[in-house]
């Protein structure tokens, strides 16, 4: 009777620790195996000491990976590239296997891969948590856009590389400084930058906080404004008359077209003759630039391409 007193006893135990760890919502699988929790967007999880088996939702996530060296098992496919990945990964992206988009990632292929560590973003894989989190431990940051530094740091302790992460950061905030200061010794503060992209069926206004606003904000530089009201979060679509608008208040201009058929659209937008008269008077400059790094990246290594590009156009602005 004593025994089975206290086998009941040893049972109760158990459970209690087990709803008490469900209750701090906490991922429990693998729990021996997976010491190190990470709090993340969706609470807490369990994650290998150096996960070796990763798959990445989002490009931003692709790239932090790569930064740290570490090439994933599985990632989502870039927007554009030949066939899956944006040039300026494609050299590192061999063998890697293409998990569908970011927003339509696949269960199935996902699970195929046998991974250690999902990598994804709250803002589009909310609904799916649960099903990744079966298949292994999954860590989300809110969204894939603007917070560049905070959720390069959280891949970076979600693979325990935070030292390696700390560098890379120390590195960018380094670059960030030196095209700043660039921009100061050229006068180029105290000039309105519009960011316009050309898609086939809308064009758009980037907004600060978008991924490039972002960084022409912590470059000190000013954003073109436009009175417009807009139910997405980084962006606002533009007509021709806006794009006039745009155009009479800017001095600087970035722009790129999506395809081909944007490209048309750019081009009747540009052959306007009040912009052909602006340009080079009040509208000083105007720069096309790489879609796939100012705008469906997001990741780090996009990010410091800006920085180049930029750095080079400033450097040059007055020639």
């Amino acid at each position: 009777m004593r025994e089975k007193s206290y086998l009941l006893y040893i049972m109760i135990a158990i459970s209690l620790v087990i709803l008490t760890s469900c209750n701090e919502g906490i991922n429990n699988n693998l729990v021996e195996a997976n010491p190190r929790i990470i709090m993340h967007a969706m609470g807490k999880t369990n994650v290998p000491i150096n996960p070796t088996r990763i798959v990445t939702l989002t490009n931003e996530a692709t790239e932090a990976m790569l930064v740290l060296d570490i090439q994933p098992v599985g990632s989502v496919k870039s927007w554009t590239g030949d066939p899956w990945w944006f040039t300026h990964i494609k050299n590192q992206m061999s063998g890697v296997s293409e998990v569908g988009y970011e927003n339509q990632v696949d269960i199935d292929k996902i699970s195929s891969l046998k991974p250690d560590l999902i990598i994804g973003t709250k803002s589009l894989h909310k609904d799916i948590y649960d099903k990744l989190s079966y298949i292994a431990p999954t860590i989300f940051t809110e969204n894939v856009s603007g917070d560049i530094r905070g959720n390069f740091s959280k891949y970076a302790e979600s693979v325990n590389k935070e030292a390696q992460g700390s560098e890379v950061i120390i590195n960018f905030n380094s670059r960030l400084t030196r095209v700043k200061n660039i921009a100061i010794e050229e006068k180029l503060t105290d000039k309105k930058i519009a960011v316009i992209g050309f898609f086939p069926d809308e064009t758009y206004l980037f907004l600060q906080s978008s991924f490039i606003g972002n960084i022409l904000d912590e470059l000190g530089l000013k954003h073109t404004e436009i009175n417009k009201q807009s139910n997405m979060q980084d962006f606002v679509s533009i007509t021709k008359d806006d794009f006039l608008t745009i155009a009479e208040t800017s001095i600087i201009i970035l722009y790129f077209t999506y395809d081909e058929q944007s490209k048309a659209q750019q081009m009747n937008w540009f052959s306007n003759p009040i912009i052909t008269n602006l340009t080079g008077t009040t509208l000083e400059k105007i720069y096309p630039v790489n879609p796939e790094i100012y705008y469906t990246s997001n990741g780090i290594i996009a990010a410091n391409d800006v920085l180049d590009q930029l750095e080079y156009d400033f450097k040059n602005y007055h020639s």
